[in-house]
């Protein structure tokens, strides 16, 4: 390139001081002569094919072994068919001009240098200068470039590792405390001891936390204040949640919601402001029924529900000292009903009553509570088919100014074989002994007016007006010439049985009056 520059100013030298000698006509065709010529080479140049130099890009032609700017060595794989560019501003083209006009190409010359002033000297390629400047595979380019694709795609897989981990710890570190967190610091702030324990029908069972969950959580603001100290605590990071605690006991489980703060306390997440009192309640559900035990315990409290009914004898008297028992519970978590049914029996050593009663128990905000009592239409019965049977009679006493024991020889038997518990009618039979004769002058075992009496067949009929009055009545045996005799039964803390005897003679002076009383004993 150089070389050529100095042969085309050596050519503009000697056609300028031609000029002189051959004259303006002359001097115009051997320069349109020279161009064309130029031309003609620079369309046969872009014909050929141009080689990149892969150190600083400047364009070689084929044949080429060294880069004209750098001197880089060229290979022959290297070549590559020359891309169509935008056609740049053609230096010959300028030099023509300025022979034609006999003007300098360059006003940044030399001072000294006259001669290629006025010939349009140029200086080399500016490109050249800057690649020259550049040392050979140099840059860090140039180092990528020469690793190996397999230890790119390791060193590209490890830089991606750390990226996704710097992420994550970045993510954690600004996503507020963990649901984990919030939940043991739920269990180690909310106290059970204020929720009811279930009322005279549960169990009593305590209620203890079964699950804990996180609805949502937010950062929070804590009035602008996004940290600060208390007695030397740091409090930071105010988040707030949204929580929901399932309670449960033995019959009951109790989900409630409500919202908990949450800071951080010396780097540390804690709460503050929770102590689980403000809790809503959202949700009850039944999971066990009434305590059996407790039903029996508060007997008396169904049995005065009932008697509200209007039942013709109170239930509460009846059945006071009765004994009951837990037939069928039939417990509908749906519905939070418990309907229990219960066997009653009441009984003494004369009478019995007894009857089922169905008491309905509906779950409430304070556990199982009694809601209505139903019975069956016999409960208010007394029966006293227990007298039905043979009674044996012990002497007890006797009242009479003058004692005639007859009746210890001889004590009463009596056998009752039918109770109608409706009409209180009883009939049975009696023997006995019964004085027909006057006062003895001195107390006797026995005296001949003393007749035996048996199995005189006796109908009376008792008065059930209440649930514990004693059956007792009197019969009037067919009186007889010497006199009449009144037989009576008592069932009360003891049977007893009466046989009266009234002695009636001719004389009035001989005129006596007995009464025996035996203590009863059923026969088994």
């Amino acid at each position: 390139m150089l070389c050529n520059s100095v042969l085309f100013v050596q050519q503009a030298q000697i056609i300028t001081r031609s000029k002189s000698l051959l004259g303006d006509s002359c001097l115009t065709y051997l320069v349109n002569q020279q161009r064309e010529g130029r031309i003609r080479d620079r369309e046969k140049g872009r014909r050929a094919i141009t080689v990149y130099c892969p150190q600083c890009g400047a364009k070689n032609v084929e044949s080429a072994k060294f880069c004209y700017a750098c001197g880089t060595p060229l290979a022959p794989s290297a070549s590559v068919p020359e891309e169509p560019k935008a056609p740049e501003a053609d230096e010959s083209m300028n030099q023509d001009a300025a022979l034609e006009q006999g003007t300098p190409v360059s006003s940044q010359q030399p001072a000294d240098n006259q001669a290629f002033q006025n010939t349009g000297y140029v200086e080399p390629h500016a490109t050249s200068i800057r690649a020259q400047s550049a040392p050979a595979n140099s840059g860090v380019g140039s180092k990528i470039a020469a690793i190996p694709t397999k230890q790119k795609a390791i060193i590209g897989g490890v830089v991606a590792v750390v990226l996704v981990t710097v992420v994550a710890v970045v993510v954690f570190l600004n996503s507020g405390p963990s649901n984990g967190t919030i939940e043991q610091i739920v269990r180690e702030n909310v106290s059970t001891k204020d929720m009811s324990t279930g009322s005279m029908w549960s169990d009593g069972s305590d209620y203890s936390i079964k699950s804990v969950k996180v609805l949502n959580k937010q950062k929070d603001s804590m009035q602008g204040v996004s940290s600060y100290q208390v007695m030397g605590v740091r409090i930071s990071d105010p988040y707030s949640a949204r929580i929901e605690i399932v309670f449960a006991n033995n019959d009951s489980e109790v989900t409630k919601q409500g919202n908990i703060n949450l800071v951080k306390a010396n780097g540390k997440w804690d709460t503050i402001y929770f102590s689980g009192s403000d809790l809503e309640t959202t949700g009850t559900k039944v999971t066990g029924g009434v305590d059996e035990k407790k039903v029996i315990q508060n007997m008396g409290t169904i049995l005065s529900t009932a008697d509200a009914s209007g039942y013709s004898t109170s239930l509460s008297s009846l059945y006071g000292n009765g004994d009951f028992k837990v037939k069928k519970s039939d417990l509908n978590p749906d519905e939070a009903t418990d309907t229990v049914k219960i066997s009653c029996k009441s009984s003494s050593t004369y009478s019995e009553s007894k009857g089922t009663i169905t008491a309905k128990f509906v779950y409430g905000g304070n556990g199982w509570e009694l809601n209505s009592v139903d019975a069956s239409d016999d409960i208010d019965k007394v029966s006293y088919q227990k007298l039905v049977g043979t009674w044996t009679g012990k002497f007890k006493s006797q009242s009479s100014s003058e004692e005639c024991f007859g009746g210890k020889a001889n004590p009463v038997k009596v056998t009752i074989t039918k109770v109608d518990d409706e009409t209180g009618e009883v009939e049975g039979t009696f023997s006995g002994v019964a004085h027909n004769h006057k006062t003895p002058d001195n107390a006797e075992d026995s005296d001949a007016g003393d007749t035996v009496l048996t199995d005189v067949p006796f109908n009376m009929v008792f008065t059930f007006n209440s649930s514990w009055s004693y059956p007792s009545d009197d019969y009037e045996c067919p009186q007889d010439a010497n006199g009449k005799v009144t037989f009576s039964l008592s069932f009360g803390d003891d049977a007893e049985a009466k046989i009266k005897t009234s002695y009636l003679p001719g004389s009035i002076f001989d005129s006596s009056y007995y009464y025996d009383t035996y203590t009863l004993t059923k026969d088994n």
